[in-house]
């Protein structure tokens, strides 16, 4: 596989068939598809501490969740980047939910600690995250039959 390098001007340059980028791709400007793009899920496996496979990676948008052990198993948010969503696919699972920094990143407003979480409850199929700014994310869930609710404050 070659590198093709492609001069900086207003040109516009067309590819063709399948391409494949390792690495980050930086779309500075409008970017327009035709077919859609899609987001493969990410797995995270909730654990005791929300450690390793629990933590959810930065850049990631959906995740399909399952826990270690149990409802007490620990989920956390990515490093907070304003306006990035992340979806949490979760049919019959419960656990909790922790920021990157639970004393300083909130999750619906609750209190700062060091070991704050919001419950996500086993009829919570998907759990939608909205991250406003470096301190604050928005939790809502969905039920199965596309109920939406606040999710609870981490306190």
């Amino acid at each position: 596989m070659g590198t093709i390098q492609i001069p900086s001007s207003a040109e516009t340059y067309a590819v063709e068939g399948n391409q494949t980028i390792a690495g980050t791709l930086a779309v500075i400007g409008a970017q327009t598809n035709t077919a859609g793009v899609q987001a493969a899920a990410v797995a995270v496996i909730a654990t005791a501490t929300g450690a390793t496979t629990g933590t959810i990676p930065d850049g990631a948008s959906v995740c399909t969740v399952t826990v270690a052990t149990d409802a007490n198993d620990i989920v956390v948010l990515p490093t907070p980047t304003p306006g990035n969503i992340v979806w949490l696919l979760s049919a019959a699972v419960a656990f909790e939910l922790r920021s990157s920094a639970p004393s300083t990143v909130l999750i619906n407003g609750g209190t700062g600690g060091a070991a704050v979480e919001s419950a996500v409850a086993n009829t919570d199929y998907v759990t939608r995250c909205v991250c406003m700014d470096a301190t604050h994310w928005i939790v809502t869930h969905f039920a199965a039959d596309g109920t939406e609710s606040a999710g609870d404050a981490a306190a």
